[in-house]
C-alpha cells in the first residue's frame, strides 16, 4: 500500500494488532529503523483468504499535493519500481552525460556559457532526482525536512541557471533580446523563491516558485515567438521547445494536483512523475543545442573563410 510522491514529508500507517492500534510500515522519515529503506512511504502485509484489515493513515506535508494511495502485489510493484528505475535512469543519466559534454567543451573552448551550461544540466538532474525521491533515499538519507524542500529550490535554481544562460549566449552571439530587463526581474524572483523555500515557510514559497515558473514558460514562448519573426537563427526550434517545455510543465502541475482533464489521461502514466514527457522534453532541447552548436560551427566556417579571403586580397596588393 503506497503514496507514490516523494514530497510527502512524514506518512504513519496504523492498524490493528492484537487488538491494539500499531504503528507499521516503511517510512523514509526513518531508514535506520526498517529492514530496507524505499523512496516512498509504504507498508506491506499478508491477507489470509477472506481476512480485512482496516488501515488509519496520517499524511504530512508542507506542499499541496494530491493524496492518492496505491495498493500493489509484491511482484507487481517490484515490477514497477524497476521499470521507474529504468525510465528515471535515462532521464537522470542523459541529463549528467549532456553536463559531462558541455564541461568538457567549456574547458577546451574557455567558455563561460558552457559552463553555465553544465550548472543547469547538473542542477537539472538533481531536481528530478529529487522529485523522484532518489536523493532522499542516497544522497541525504537523514535529512527529512531538506528533502521536502530541496525539489522547490533545486527547480527555482535550474530556472535561474537557464536565465543565466540565455543572457550569456544573447551576449556573446550580440542577439537583440527584447525584455532583457524582464529577465533579470524572473531571475531575481526565482532567488526570492528558492531563498525562501529553503528557509522560510516551504509551502508559500512553493507556491510562488510554482506561479513565477508558470509565468516565465509563457514569458518565454513570447520571446521565442519575437526571434523567430526576427528570423533569429534557430528561432523557430526554439519556439516549439519553448512550447513544448511550457506544456510538460503544466501537464506534471495538473497531475501533481490530481486536476488532469479527462482528454488528457491517456498521458498519465502509473510512474510518478511521468518519465515519458520529460525525456520528450530532454530530446527536444539537445534539438535546439545541436540546432545552435551547428549555427555557431557556420559562423566560425565563414568568419574563417572571410579572414583567408582578405589574407589573400592584402597578399595580392
Amino acid at each position: 500500500f503506497v503514496f507514490q510522491d516523494a514530497r510527502l514529508q512524514k506518512v504513519d500507517f496504523y492498524t490493528v494488532s492484537s487488538g491494539h492500534w500499531a504503528r507499521e510500515g516503511i517510512d523514509p522519515a526513518r531508514p535506520a529503523s526498517e529492514s530496507f529503506s524505499s523512496r516512498y512511504s509504504l507498508v506491506h502485509f499478508t491477507l489470509a483468504p477472506g481476512e480485512k484489515r482496516i488501515f488509519l493513515i496520517r499524511a504530512a506535508s508542507d506542499t499541496a499535493l494530491t493524496l492518492e494511495p496505491r495498493l500493489y502485489s509484491a511482484a507487481a510493484y517490484d515490477a514497477l519500481e524497476k521499470r521507474a528505475a529504468l525510465w528515471d535512469g535515462g532521464l537522470i543519466g542523459g541529463t549528467l552525460a549532456l553536463a559531462w559534454c558541455a564541461l568538457l567543451i567549456a574547458y577546451f573552448s574557455r567558455s563561460v556559457s558552457f559552463l553555465v551550461l553544465t550548472a543547469l544540466c547538473a542542477m537539472t538532474a538533481l531536481f528530478e532526482a529529487a522529485d523522484r525521491g532518489y536523493t532522499k533515499l542516497y544522497l541525504w538519507p537523514f535529512a527529512i525536512e531538506w528533502s521536502a524542500r530541496s525539489v522547490t529550490v533545486l527547480g527555482c535554481t535550474a530556472v535561474l541557471l537557464f536565465i543565466v544562460f540565455i543572457l550569456r549566449i544573447s551576449h556573446s552571439e550580440k542577439t537583440n533580446l527584447p525584455a532583457r530587463y524582464i529577465l533579470f526581474g524572473f531571475a531575481l524572483l526565482e532567488c526570492v523563491a528558492a531563498i525562501g523555500a529553503a528557509f522560510g515557510n516551504l509551502f508559500v514559497f512553493s507556491q510562488v516558485g510554482v506561479y513565477v515558473n508558470a509565468l516565465f514558460g509563457v514569458f518565454t514562448v513570447i520571446i521565442a515567438a519575437h526571434l523567430a519573426r526576427q528570423s533569429t537563427p534557430t528561432a523557430r526550434i526554439m519556439l516549439l521547445v519553448m512550447i513544448f517545455s511550457l506544456f510538460s510543465f503544466a501537464l506534471r502541475m495538473v497531475e501533481t494536483l490530481g486536476s488532469l482533464p479527462t482528454a488528457l489521461v491517456w498521458l498519465k502514466s502509473d510512474i510518478h512523475p511521468n518519465p515519458v514527457v520529460a525525456i520528450i522534453g530532454l530530446a527536444t532541447n539537445l534539438i535546439v543545442l545541436a540546432a545552435w552548436i551547428n549555427h555557431v560551427g557556420k559562423q566560425r566556417i565563414a568568419a574563417r573563410t572571410e579572414l583567408a579571403d582578405w589574407q589573400r586580397t592584402e597578399h595580392d596588393r
